[in-house]
């Protein structure tokens, strides 16, 4: 399916992209990568992931036109060396996700502000137990929405 900013928004190509580039990164010998899981069993087996989800997008008050993209990513590792090794996964997760620009904008994504910006980093998540080592990272991005 061809996404266009028109039909689907600046929201959803943003995710896209970033998805792409993350399993591009990851496509030789890498972690699984899950693009919004829609079930828990798809995080149950495997010894490593990467799992991207989109969180929310919101108008950046006054300014109509500018908008926030808010997702996740995480790296979960079920090894030996489970904590070490999500970390180790997460930070080269996250170099792809703050390199990602070039692409954006190369897919018609005005993007405003400073770019990509990482949030917290949490480790854990209350009622889940991963099994293994776990580090989730909020991100943000501010862009331009030229449609609607």
């Amino acid at each position: 399916m061809s996404l266009t900013l028109a039909t689907h928004g600046a929201d959803c190509i943003i995710g896209a992209v970033i998805v792409q580039a993350i399993q591009a990164h990851f496509s030789v010998a890498g972690p699984e990568v899950l693009d919004n899981p829609t079930r828990a069993v798809l995080l149950e087996e495997g010894p490593e992931k990467v799992i991207f989800e989109d969180q929310h997008n919101r108008a950046d008050g006054a300014k109509k036109a500018v908008r926030s993209y808010h997702f996740t990513v995480a790296a979960l590792c079920r090894t030996k060396d489970a904590r070490t090794d999500a970390h180790a996964l997460y930070r080269a997760a996250r170099a792809v996700v703050l390199g990602v620009m070039p692409a954006l904008t190369a897919a018609g994504i005005g993007i405003t502000g400073g770019g990509v910006a990482e949030g917290d980093v949490t480790y854990r998540l209350d009622g889940l137990d991963v099994g293994g080592g776990l580090v989730l990272g909020q991100f943000s991005l501010q862009y331009r929405d030229g449609v609607g």
